[in-house]
């Protein structure tokens, strides 16, 4: 503790020591806590509830593909505000995906060009063997290369190509695996 000797001869305008300095940096962080933006909490969850809807958008595709019954239309998680809540969520409808995707023919294709590695990054690119040129021309607003892509918008594109190219996009795998 400090004496009153020495807070005599502290000189003025003297950097704060000790707990003042502590008392200090807490009141910054907490008025710079305090000064973000109310909508950061809200923009994760308008993500989070963005990654779901195509995730559900693309089980249900995959579901319809094979002729099975997609998921009825439940959309009250939208209104979840906890985003551990909404993390639980996707994290079901992740697993719910990959259980359609390993019974589809896409990911029968995927096995067969790239092994099942959806990151896939030689000169093809993604689990089902993009040409960089052939996923710029049919990505639209996806990520720039299909190994930034998830395995449902690789699929998304991949439909894009296989309506306009038939498969024979595929040349190898696609009669591989009969599906022409």
């Amino acid at each position: 503790m400090a004496s009153d000797r020495e807070r005599a001869r502290a000189r003025p305008g003297a950097a704060p020591k000790g707990p003042v300095l502590r008392i200090l940096v807490v009141m910054l962080v907490l008025a710079a806590a305090l000064a973000l933006p109310a909508t950061s909490s809200a923009h994760r969850n308008d993500d989070v509830i963005h990654r779901i809807d195509h995730l559900i958008d693309d089980t249900n595709r995959l579901l319809a593909e094979m002729r099975k019954p997609g998921y009825e239309e439940d959309i009250s998680y939208q209104s979840l505000v906890d985003e551990a809540a909404l993390l639980g969520v996707l994290a079901e409808w992740r697993a719910r995906f990959k259980q359609a995707l390993k019974k589809s023919y896409w990911w029968d294709l995927a096995l067969c060009e790239s092994g099942g590695n959806w990151k896939m990054n030689e000169d093809y690119h993604g689990g089902l063997s993009f040409h960089p040129l052939t996923w710029a021309a049919y990505r639209g607003r996806l990520p720039r290369y299909a190994f930034n892509a998830t395995p449902g918008e690789q699929i998304r594109v991949g439909r894009r190509v296989q309506a306009d190219q038939g498969w024979e996009a595929w040349p190898y795998c696609s009669k591989k695996i009969g599906l022409r």
